[in-house]
């Protein structure tokens, strides 16, 4: 069985996407250390049976089986990586690892990385907004934030450490405070004990949307009627469009999405506080402090516009209209398919079939034309019987057999 897990909990933003896809691709060099990774892209379903009520039921079923495939496996370290474990309450986490990885203990190790607040609104504004899950400004996300106090760390931080004390470590998400500046050389780093390892490039990576990029797929998302039916499937959509269009070439001047000047110096009222309590607790030199006191400085002197027509032309903004309601015509009519199908074709089932083509051309389809055959050349006394209510068929199975 593996040696030794190491639990990558997120936060969500943090380099979450670049991290697993070096881990998919086992892309680094400068260790001799072997490490078993076991999904395609992430454990995100796993960290769903701790935070989902309606994933609860498969609680048992991917325990067990991550179990199993530790055991059987014999790497060094093995790698369990979701970035909404952060949403996981501590002690039910800790409740999980201990029945399904009890003989591990002692050699689990636990890592979160800590997006500085100002940075955490606009990301998170941003990863909503694309998704079709928000609509609002960024003052109004702000306000929800300080409502569900997802920006409030140190309370989050001591429930894991009483749970994990020195096994579990908190990294601030600051490039001069990583590991060669970057989080997947620190990540990687910490998982394979200061070995001198170096991640090698990832096509595709999860580059941020700019400013007019996100107003576009706000604008579309505007275009779908307000239905929980379709939430997964527009997630899907915002997700992987987004996906697609970080990757393709950018103007020059294109800006990202950014705070203003008035909205930072709230955060700073908001956050000095959190800051300053997870800085002399976990932090050397106050790196979150810094980073929110320099938050109005860096801002912009005025907010940018969310409307997409700010960035597009009549011609172009035509164009997002109608694939806006193509779109939602698609996606309303078939919302499960359309969630799937929008995905890599690497992240779909295996045995995703959305044409059938499976049955038609597999022996089901043979099965199915070999049954009619039959019924076909079957004497009309036992065709009729097929028919009829099984008792009633019993009853007169001895005529059945008489008239055959």
């Amino acid at each position: 069985m593996v040696s030794e897990i190491v639990f990558h909990l997120g936060d969500s933003k943090t380099g979450s996407t670049s991290i697993q896809q070096t881990l998919v691709a086992q892309a680094w060099s400068g260790t001799s250390k072997s490490l078993f990774y076991n999904t395609r892209s992430n454990h995100i379903p796993l960290a769903h049976t701790l935070n989902r009520s309606k994933d609860r039921k498969f609680a048992k079923k991917r325990w067990s089986t991550l179990r199993s495939e530790l055991e059987r496996s014999d790497a060094d370290i093995a790698v369990i990586s979701a970035e909404v474990f952060e949403f996981s309450d501590p002690d039910l986490f800790a409740e999980t690892v201990r029945q399904y990885f009890g003989k591990w203990q002692g050699r689990i190790r636990f890592i979160t990385y800590l997006r500085p607040h100002a940075e955490r609104l606009v990301s998170t504004y941003a990863e909503r907004s694309k998704q079709g899950l928000f609509s609002g400004s960024l003052e109004e996300m702000h306000d929800r934030l300080l409502e569900t106090k997802l920006l409030t760390y140190a309370p989050r931080i001591a429930k894991w450490k009483a749970q994990w004390g020195d096994t579990y470590t908190v990294r601030p998400m600051i490039r001069s405070e990583l590991q060669g500046g970057d989080v997947v050389e620190d990540f990687l780093s910490f998982v394979f004990h200061g070995d001198p390892v170096k991640p090698r490039a990832i096509a595709g990576a999860n580059e941020s949307l700019t400013a007019a990029d996100l107003a576009a797929l706000r604008h579309i998302h505007a275009c779908f009627p307000n239905q929980a039916r379709l939430r997964d499937a527009q997630k899907s959509l915002g997700w992987n469009l987004a996906q697609l269009i970080s990757a393709l070439p950018r103007p020059e001047s294109a800006e990202k999405p950014r705070l203003h000047r008035s909205i930072a110096k709230t955060l700073v009222d908001a956050y000095q506080h959190d800051a300053a309590e997870v800085d002399r607790l976990y932090f050397q030199g106050a790196p979150l402090t810094k980073s929110l006191e320099a938050a109005p400085s860096k801002a912009l002197a005025a907010a940018q516009s969310i409307e997409a027509t700010s960035y597009f032309g009549p011609d172009a903004m035509r164009l997002i209209d109608g694939l806006g309601q193509l779109l939602s015509r698609m996606i309303t009519a078939a919302p499960n398919t359309m969630s799937t199908a929008m995905r890599p074709k690497h992240l779909r089932a295996k045995q995703w079939d959305p044409d059938g083509k499976r049955k038609a051309k597999g022996g089901a389809g043979k099965r199915k034309s070999g049954i009619a055959v039959q019924e076909a050349n079957a004497p009309f006394a036992n065709r009729l019987a097929r028919r009829l209510p099984q008792g009633l068929r019993r009853k007169l199975s001895p005529l059945r057999r008489r008239l055959s």
